[in-house]
């Protein structure tokens, strides 16, 4: 038995399970009846901090026999202490009493008979984790809330980006469009040796940046940028720091890659980059034809809160070309392309800590979609189809310019940036709608412009004062022009017309300037007192021309268009209290806002005048059971208000079958919503996992309510109280095998939502449920075989309900997508097999399977500093894909036009 207790215990403790854990499952087993020899007494004392004489509770003591095995146990108590039942010996016997917890050194002594108490005065020390090293020469770090990776350990031959060695770091993962995860959480932003030099799009870094460039990479957990309010201000946000191999480099690295193939494909970009402490740039320019999609580079993933400006709520785009979802497939397999873009990133650092940093980006796109699909709406009585096959040709022009002045000193921060975005989006597509055959136009454009200001100095007395300045011009001018008179009965009185014009222009000015007083680290609780001003200034014209069959004009006469006045003024007042402490971390935010709306419009005889005082309060806490493991609790309650698209009167055509106009006073819901993780990490072994829960309640004063026809579909907001209520769950556990090198991740995902729709004056309910299990392996076989695999299994449950909650019209939807990568690898060559198999079914419909094959096969030069490569896509030449989707009352079955067959040839050369 004796032997039992010390083999539980070695192995709980290397576990690292919560001490109390322990402590329950050795009562139990004490309580098993022991043979004892002779008389036994009690030994009792005291576990104490060396340096401030606190007492340390949950401290570990045990005994050990002089074979090392444990023979008694106990954890001290809130004031230190423990007590303990110690059999007779003599005294050759050696009997030791060990104590030890984490975050200080282990002691021990050896048990006298003559000696009752035991006091022990333990020394602190850093919560550094051991560096290890295996055989597969994988280092790991843990410092505090930074976890360090060696590049090297997790980095392959056939690697050539520091973004493929990111994938296979443990604990990691890249979702599609490229934002970065870690241990479920995504990261607030990615730097390079500590700058920002992406400005937060950070998906082109990771793409372009050599792995032989980067010495480690660093997770750092509790995440604050500004190092005036380091270890001042808490925050729950994590970030990805890529340290330099060399920091003084003054050597300029590049890339050039020419491909072309067949069909008519092309390929070809270039990088030219540099990183040191000084300068740091990454400028390309790319164009291919091959499916390559260069929108993700200019995708915003920073989530830094603190910088956020407030409620700048612009208005939502108001006209579409009714297009159907992209097909959930890998992009470059639907997507037919002529894409270039020029993405320019420097920074530079001064000697005096100043921060000079230019991002320009501009991408041009022409590319069609060509698809056709058969909605059901389903009603309690009915069944209204709508089929249509649309051919979209898209052509985009955009161009951001941003410049941002920074210094971040631990007692000054200064930072300011201005910024330019200039966007014109033209679609045309040829239509056939209910056997309706006609073209349409669509026009946007976007006109943004801001300036950005805080300077938050350390004053004297240890605090902290913040001013924040910051102005927004945003306007998207949209145009939607209709060459086939659908919808007469509401756009022309039930006449045959020829076209109908849609304009729509929404100029918006926002303002927001605050100041902000914190009170210094020296306090328990750390505490910040904001005030501020925020206005917004909007308007809302929109004109319905149409064309009559005889070529003459004229405005839609059912009312009199849009043209409305929207101006909203908000003074606010935000107390966050904040407490940072070894085993927990907690920020209240409480602020309270006075908002004054006003919105008119004579022609409607709408005048509003509305005055109210808002109280969004928030918590979020991490509490730690042990240096690396913790739960994150939140809670946020938000009392929000519509904005100008919400109460607009004149009708407005937002796609060619659907018409718009609201009938309410301002949109104002509640929202509340908690959440519960808890964060699993062994570093060391390389595993880590997440479980957690989230549960969201919102209840509006409005509802969209919809009208079906037959050929249309009209929507008008009005009074009616409504609910929606989400819950989901999930887990995740991600571990690195280090003989095999190998990367097992699990995912699984749990959703249940109840809303509510108003469809032909019928208040219909709606519960969905959505379940998803995710498993990826990634590994090497004997060093030159590689493999990758990933499931992904999905189940959605859509249910209309009757007024008693019971089903009345229930759809399940399963899909099963599998993808399989086998390959082999050396210094002279790669070669990898890629499958993917994709099986859906949906009930009274025959199931759909595919199965996707591609190839690559690259020769490394590694004298010349060069690679070619052939890649073939699609070697079967699939060239139609057909989905099933289901949402709330609604069934579609999708076709898709894919690109087919695709050959490449490339030469990469380094330099």
């Amino acid at each position: 038995m004796k032997t039992l207790y010390s083999l539980l215990y070695n192995i709980f403790n290397k576990l690292r399970i919560n001490k109390f854990v322990i402590k329950f499952i050795f009562s139990i087993l004490v309580s098993l009846p022991l043979k004892t020899k002779g008389q036994q007494f009690f030994i009792n004392g005291t576990v104490k901090s060396n340096h401030s004489g606190n007492a340390i509770p949950h401290a570990s003591v045990v005994v050990k026999n002089k074979q090392a095995l444990i023979t008694q146990f106990d954890i001290t108590d809130n004031n230190g202490k423990f007590q303990l039942t110690i059999d007779s010996f003599k005294v050759s016997d050696s009997i030791e009493l060990v104590v030890s917890v984490l975050g200080f050194q282990k002691k021990s002594c050896l048990i006298r008979q003559d000696i009752r108490v035991y006091d022990f005065f333990l020394h602190e020390k850093d919560n550094l984790l051991d560096s290890v090293e295996v055989k597969t020469r994988v280092t790991i770090k843990s410092n505090g809330d930074t976890l360090r990776y060696n590049v090297n350990a997790f980095s392959r031959e056939e690697d050539r980006s520091i973004g493929d060695v990111i994938k296979r770091i443990p604990g990691m993962s890249v979702a599609e469009n490229g934002e970065i995860s870690f241990n479920g959480k995504a990261i607030s932003n990615l730097y390079i040796q500590g700058d920002d030099l992406m400005d937060g799009r950070y998906g082109l870094a990771t793409k372009t940046i050599s792995k032989e460039t980067i010495k480690s990479i660093d997770v750092v957990q509790n995440f604050q940028p500004i190092q005036v309010l380091k270890d001042r201000l808490f925050t729950n946000d994590i970030a990805l720091n890529l340290n330099l191999k060399d920091e003084k480099s003054v050597k300029i690295n590049g890339q050039v890659t020419i491909g072309g193939g067949f069909p008519n494909q092309y390929d070809a970009n270039m990088a030219i980059m540099l990183f040191n402490t000084k300068v740091k740039f990454l400028n390309t320019f790319k164009t291919n034809n091959s499916g390559i999609d260069y929108s993700h580079e200019l995708n915003l993933y920073s989530t830094n809160n603190y910088l956020t400006n407030k409620d700048n709520l612009r208005p939502k785009e108001l006209l579409s070309s009714a297009t159907i979802n992209n097909p959930d497939l890998a992009k470059e397999r639907f997507y037919f392309n002529h894409a270039n873009i020029i993405n320019l990133n420097n920074l530079y650092n001064t000697k005096d800590t100043l921060q000079l940093r230019l991002n320009v980006h501009f991408f041009t796109d022409k590319n069609t979609f060509n698809f056709n699909s058969l909605l059901y709406n389903y009603l309690n009585t009915d069944t209204i189809a709508f089929s249509q096959s649309q051919q979209l040709l898209n052509k985009l022009i955009s161009s951001n310019i941003s410049f941002t002045l920074l210094a971040n000193k631990s007692r000054n921060y200064i930072s300011n940036k201005i910024s330019f975005n200039f966007s014109n989006t033209t679609n045309y597509s040829n239509l056939n709608f209910n056997n309706a055959i006609f073209n349409q136009h669509l026009k946007s454009e976007i006109h943004n412009f801001s300036n950005d200001f805080v300077w938050i100095p350390f004053l004297k007395s240890k605090n902290i004062i913040a001013i924040k300045a910051y102005i927004n011009y945003y306007n998207q001018p949209q145009q939607l022009l209709v060459n086939k008179g659908i919808n007469d009965s509401v756009l022309n009185n039930g006449i045959v017309y020829k076209t109908v014009d849609q304009l729509v222009k929404m100029p918006s000015y926002f303002a927001n300037v605050s100041a902000s007083f914190t009170i210094g680290k020296k306090h328990l609780i750390t505490k910040q007192y904001e005030i501020g001003s925020i206005v917004e200034r909007q308007n809302l014209f929109s004109t319905i021309e149409i064309e009559q069959l005889n070529g003459s004009k004229n405005f839609f006469t059912g009312d009199k268009g849009n043209a409305i006045l929207w101006i909203r003024n908000k003074t606010y007042a935000l107390s966050t209290f904040s407490i940072n402490k070894p085993n927990y971390k907690i920020n209240l935010s409480l602020p309270i806002v006075y908002q004054s709306v006003e919105y008119k419009q004579q022609d409607y005889l709408l005048n509003s005048r509305l005055k109210n005082w808002i109280f969004n309060p928030s918590i979020n806490a991490q509490v730690y059971i042990n240096t690396e493991d913790f739960f994150s609790v939140n809670y946020n309650f938000k009392n929000n208000f519509g904005n100008i698209t919400d109460i607009y009167r004149g009708l407005v055509l937002t796609d060619y079958r659907t018409t718009q106009s609201n009938n309410t006073e301002l949109q104002e819901t509640y929202n509340n919503g908690s959440g519960l993780v808890y964060h699993f990490k062994r570093a060391i072994k390389l595993l880590f996992a997440n479980v957690g829960v989230t549960y969201n309640q919102v209840k509006a004063n409005t509802i969209a309510s919809t009208i079906l026809l037959n050929n249309s579909q009209q929507t008008i907001l009005i009074p009616f109280n409504n609910s929606q209520n989400s819950i989901t769950a999930n887990a995740e556990i991600s571990k690195y095998i280090f003989k095999t090198k190998t990367k097992l991740n699990i995912k699984t995902y749990w959703s249940k939502n109840f809303y509510n729709q108003l469809i032909n004056s019928e208040p219909i309910n709606f519960s969905n449920i959505s379940t998803s299990i995710i498993w990826e392996i990634d590994g090497k076989i004997g060093g030159n075989f590689i493999y990758n695999y990933v499931g992904n299994n999905t189940k959605i449950e859509a249910n209309q309900l009757t007024r008693s909650n019971q089903p009345n019209i229930q759809t399940q939807f399963y899909r099963y997508d599998n993808r399989l990568l086998l390959g082999y690898s050396s210094h002279l060559f790669l070669l990898n097999i890629k499958l993917s198999h994709i099986y859906t079914y949906q009930q009274h419909n025959n199931p759909i399977d595919y199965l996707f094959t591609d190839a690559l096969l690259r020769f490394n030069l590694k004298k010349a500093k060069a690679d070619i490569s052939i890649e073939a896509d699609n070697i079967f030449n699939i060239k139609q894909y057909q989905i099933f989707s289901i949402s709330s009352n609604q069934f579609s079955q999708n076709n898709y036009q894919l690109r087919g067959r695709v050959l490449l040839l490339k030469a990469t050369f380094n330099f």
